[in-house]
């Protein structure tokens, strides 16, 4: 059986997503990179896989583009913007005999970590991004979801003796920056505010044990990959998951009128790097995980009244998931504070 079965096998409202990598030596950069080939025949060409392999974009079914990266931001090779409005264009209009098909963009984690040394660097290369609305207004038909990676990380959340408020505030300034950004933006970036305010969904972070970004850095170049550090105990990263959800359902409980509404994902890609974790615990602990962010997401978005709160205290169970942890050394940065102002 295909991976895309085994979702579909959970009923209706669970739907596969092909995902388009562009990135190395089996992506789709080194496909276009042959002589006679282009960024709009390279979304051709996926449509055309696609649809071989089954994909029914009858029922929802559709493509995940993964990512709008730094060049992208910067407008530089190899992901420049003309690149990726025409491979957009493809992954739409397909070869023309089909549907129009739009999909989810991911724009990337890299050099956008919570500890990056130069925030208000790419806070002005953000600046000028948004304001590229040739860029915004013509991709806008082709994205249904515009996700950016925000994967926290424990050292700048788990300060012990800090109340909850104090977690989610600086928490949300990270996972929510980009929105602050665009919320804050003038009238010239109107193109760019469409798209996000219809689409934007925040990506958190429920890998663990991820190594992080800094130093050591388990990238060859710095902070070029990676989740935010996550290398804690199970329970530690019950709470830091819960957490996650009650930041994203409060921010779109104060922000009824705009994103992300009723979206939420995470990244998920277990690594066990823990010394001590047996392969049996591992995959027990992976299991938790899964079950309390689900039980969160549940108990915090429901029909009927949900709250915030449900993603910490399932009604009735007397349980709190979010009384944050005692991380050796964290302490809160309020260096993404800035992107809640333009200047």
């Amino acid at each position: 059986m295909l991976q895309d079965d085994f979702i579909r096998a959970l009923g209706p409202r669970f739907h596969p997503v092909a995902e388009m990598t562009l990135g190395g030596p089996t992506g789709w950069a080194a496909w276009v990179a042959v002589a006679g080939r282009t960024w709009f025949g390279a979304g051709v060409e996926f449509r055309k896989r696609m649809a071989d392999a089954g994909y029914r974009f009858d029922l929802g079914e559709t493509w995940l583009l993964n990512e709008f990266d730094r060049s992208t931001r910067r407008d530089e090779p190899v992901y420049t913007r003309a690149a990726m409005k025409e491979l957009l264009r493809g992954l739409y209009y397909g070869d023309g005999t089909g549907p129009t098909v739009p999909g989810i963009v991911e724009i990337g984690i890299a050099y956008t970590h919570q500890n990056i040394p130069d925030v208000e660097g790419y806070k002005a290369e953000m600046k000028a991004w948004l304001q590229d609305s040739d860029f915004w207004g013509a991709v806008d038909p082709y994205i249904s979801v515009l996700t950016k990676e925000v994967y926290p990380d424990m050292r700048y959340w788990g300060v012990a003796g800090t109340s909850r408020n104090d977690r989610t505030r600086h928490l949300t300034q990270y996972m929510e920056h980009v929105m602050n950004l665009v919320e804050a933006g003038p009238a010239e970036i109107g193109a760019a505010r469409a798209l996000f305010d219809r689409a934007y969904m925040p990506l958190g972070n429920a890998t663990w044990a991820a190594k992080g970004p800094g130093a050591p850095d388990p990238c060859l170049i710095a902070f070029s990959c990676g989740h935010g550090w996550t290398l804690m105990p199970l329970e530690a990263m019950l709470t830091f998951v819960s957490e996650q959800v009650y930041a994203v359902r409060h921010y779109a409980g104060s922000h009824p009128q705009g994103p992300p509404g009723g979206r939420l994902g995470f990244s998920w890609q277990p690594s066990n790097n823990l010394p001590g974790v047996s392969a049996a615990d591992f995959v027990a602990a992976k299991h938790a995980i899964a079950a309390r962010i689900a039980a969160a997401i549940h108990y915090a978005y429901r029909q009927g009244g949900a709250s915030p709160e449900g993603a910490c205290s399932p009604p009735g169970s007397g349980e709190d998931w979010c009384q944050g942890a005692d991380v050796p050394d964290a302490a809160f940065t309020d260096a993404w504070e800035t992107f809640e102002h333009w200047n």
